[in-house]
Parts: C-alpha cells; structure tokens; sequence
C-alpha cells in the first residue's frame, strides 16, 4: 500500500508540474516538457516494478529479503567491529565474539527506512534486473545525490534484490551476479566493507 501511494504521489506532482509549464519563459517550455517526460516515463517504470512485487511470488521473496539484507547491513554498520585476537597456546587468530546480534524488529534510530529516491529507484529497476528480457536492460542508471544521501543502499539493495532473485529462481545458479568497480582507494575499501556486510 505504501509503494502504491509513493508512485501516485510521483504521479500526481508530476501533473501539477506539467500544469506550470505555461507560467515558465518560453525559452523554458521544451525543456520543461522533455524532462517531464522523462519522469512519466520513470513513473511508468516504477508501476511496472510495483505490478511485478505483485504478481510475482519470486520477485516479491527476493524484494523482501533485499530489504532485509539492507537492514541488517544498516545495523551492523553501527555495531563496534570485532578486534582480531591472537591465541598464543594454539597460535591461531580469530575474531572477538559478538558482543550484540542485530535485532531487525527494533533497528536503532535512522535506520530501516527508505528515502523516497531510494525506493522510487528500486521500484524502477527491479523489473529490467529480475526478467532478462526487459527493454530496459539497455538502460544504464545514474543515482546523483550528494554525499551521505543514501546512494550505496540503493544500488545494494538492487544487488541484493539480483542476487536473491537469481538464486530463487535456480538454487543451483551460484555464478557471480554483480560486479562491483571503483575508481577511488578509499572509496573502494568503504564500498567493500559494506558490500561485504551486506552479503
């Protein structure tokens, strides 16, 4: 229900934009038009992959524990990390228990939600990821939003969504799904601890 009146929220601001486009310079209007289009378009997607978590019993398990993953990933990110110990006796290494085990019915504050662009975007790409035959595969997806918005959770959770839905499909299917490359070192570790995490 949620999902269904995030997309009718989409829609209907996307009409009330289009009802200012008169009120813009003219030089303004194609413009305005064109990217309006583009977000009827987005809207369209959305519907598509909100028809799919509705009619289809794979896609809507793989959403589920995508979301789940996702969680878990938030909570452990804010649990201490575990010190590796050294046993002198056997000489071995090994790491410190868990001290907590996430809870994700009670996740602390500022986890477990969506942003909106967050759950517009996996709404809009899970349909493309989950049937190879989508026109949309062709589509590459850019996420601009600035540092901190939540860009990584989108684009795990869609991996998620991959990688669970693959293996639903075929539980025998246990081939790479995702490929993952940055440009920055730093980024790169970041990236990976979390990618990691949420695996």
């Amino acid at each position: 229900q949620l999902l269904q009146e995030l997309v009718d929220a989409y829609q209907d601001w996307i009409r009330e934009k289009l009802k200012t486009i008169p009120q813009l310079p003219r030089n303004y209007h194609r413009a305005a038009a064109h990217h309006l289009e583009q977000c009827a378009e987005a809207c369209e997607r959305m519907k598509t992959g909100l028809d799919l978590l509705r009619n289809n019993d794979v896609a809507r398990k793989a959403f589920q524990l995508a979301n789940r993953a996702v969680l878990l990933q938030q909570i452990r990110g804010q649990i201490k990390r575990r010190a590796l110990e050294y046993d002198c006796r056997s000489r071995t290494e090994r790491l410190a228990p868990l001290k907590e085990a996430p809870d994700p019915l009670s996740p602390p504050p500022g986890r477990g939600k969506w942003r909106p662009f967050q759950i517009a975007f996996l709404l809009m790409t899970i349909e493309s990821v989950f049937n190879g035959r989508s026109p949309d595969r062709e589509v590459v997806e850019l996420i601009w939003f600035p540092t901190g918005g939540g860009k990584t959770e989108a684009y795990l959770a869609l991996a998620a969504f991959s990688m669970f839905s693959r293996r639903l499909k075929d539980p025998a299917d246990a081939g790479v799904e995702v490929l993952m490359r940055y440009t920055l070192r730093l980024l790169t570790a970041q990236q990976f601890q979390r990618a990691a995490s949420l695996i």
